[in-house]
Parts: structure tokens; sequence; C-alpha cells
């Protein structure tokens, strides 16, 4: 699968302008040099506009719960209002874009049934032309990307493919960015039980001792042979002497 949506890349590659695709390869790079949420979907619109010239952009991210496709990031002059608003999947051309994953331009939505004009009513921004592309992790649906201009036959299939590669890109960045907000909310979720559970446990008299005791051995560089049963808190107490150490800002690696 990982092949096939490199060949897929190469193929719309082929397509680009070099001056284009430099500029795409620039400015690639900039959406992999953080693992924010938040700057990585502003990094990827301010890239849209920039390589199709779009005067609006949106990204949308499908929620896995609701399977209804959120305006994440808007950019233009409505692109407060237009977060507001959601779609169903298969429900406007983003939604049939994002059902079928495949990409589509548009030269004048107003003659295409597709098109879910409500969203243009309530806001008063008038779309013509569009390209609407689907973002894929391996075979996972991420979202669409869609860059919108009020003057008709605005976007060329050059920028077409463009708008693919970026999309294919961008689902890359943002799944890694995902996930790394996922371990590090596990992580600070972990270190709350962790201190819950000492906290409780530091109430002994017996347990006061031995965590006293660990405190002192966290100062040191020796090390730690911890012996007892199975659930008896090893690990725990482990963990305890690494956020004591001087090496509490490093990993602390379980090995079982």
């Amino acid at each position: 699968n990982g092949a096939i949506q490199l060949m897929d890349l190469i193929e719309n590659l082929k397509h680009v302008e070099s001056e284009r695709l430099i500029q795409l390869i620039e400015l690639s790079t900039i959406i992999n040099s953080t693992l924010k949420l938040e700057d990585v979907l502003a990094q990827v619109m301010e890239i849209a506009n920039q390589l199709v010239h779009s005067d609006a952009s949106s990204l949308l991210l499908l929620d896995p719960n609701t399977k209804r496709l959120n305006f994440t990031t808007t950019t233009g002059q409505k692109g407060k209002e237009i977060k507001k608003f959601s779609l169903k999947m298969g429900q406007g051309i983003a939604g049939w874009v994002a059902e079928r994953a495949r990409p589509l331009l548009i030269p004048d939505v107003s003659n295409d049934p597709r098109h879910y004009s409500e969203i243009d009513d309530k806001t008063g921004y008038d779309t013509h032309s569009m390209i609407c592309v689907p973002m894929k992790w391996k075979e996972q649906l991420i979202g669409v990307l869609q860059a919108l201009h009020q003057e008709k036959n605005r976007f060329t299939n050059e920028d077409l493919s463009i708008l693919i590669v970026l999309g294919n890109l961008a689902a890359l960045a943002i799944k890694n960015a995902q996930e790394h907000t996922n371990l590090y909310q596990e992580n600070i979720h972990l270190k709350e039980v962790l201190k819950q559970k000492s906290s409780s446990v530091y109430k002994s008299p017996i347990m006061k001792t031995i965590y006293e005791m660990a405190k002192k051995v966290a100062q040191g560089s020796s090390t730690v042979l911890i012996r007892g049963k199975s659930g008896v808190g090893k690990e725990m107490l482990a963990r305890y002497i690494h956020e004591q150490s001087s090496r509490k800002n490093k990993p602390f690696v379980c090995v079982t």
C-alpha cells in the first residue's frame, strides 16, 4: 500500500514544472519542522495558498467517532465563519472526495450538483473554482484539503497535481503530530496516576521510610537492585527513584 501511494505521488510530480516542484519541496520541509498539530495545520494552509494562488482554503479533518468532516483550519475572508460547519461523509464536494478518496478539479461549482451551497449562502462567500483532494495516511483517510477561488476556471491540472502531493505530505505530518499529542497526553496521565499512587502509599509508615531511603539513593549514581514479589510496587519505586534523580528529564525505560 505504501509503495502504491509513493508511485501515485511520483506520477503526480511528473506534471509539475521544475520551478514549482522546487518550491513544493522547500515548503514541504516546513510542514515537518514541528510536531504541534495546530502549527502543522496552519502551515499546510499557508503552503496551499502559496502554491495554487487560491483566495481561500480549508482543511477538514475526519472525526473517526462521528464520521463527520470538521472545518479545522480555514483561510480567507470568511474563514472564521466556515469553521462553524461540518459535513457528513458524502455531503458536498468535500464529502464526496472523502467518501471515494478521489481528487476533484471543478472549474465552476455552480454547475456541479455535488456542491453544498448552504455554506456559501450563510457566509456570503461565492465559490466558483475548487480543488479538493483527500489526505490519506497509508489506507486511512485523515481528511480533505481544498482550495477555493471566486473566479471561474482559476485552477489548472498542474495545480491539482500539486495539491494531491501536498495532501499526502500533510497527511503524514498530521498523523505524526496527532500521535505525538496522544503520547504527550498519555505521559501526563501516567505521571498523574503515579503521583496519586505514590501519595497514598507514602502515608504508610513503612513505605514512608522506604521512600525516604529511595530519595537518598537517587542522589547518587550507584546501581540499585529492588527485590520483591510481583505486584508489590517495584516498578513504582523505580520510577520514584528516577524522578528524584539528576536523570529525571531522560526517558525511563522499563524492561520486562
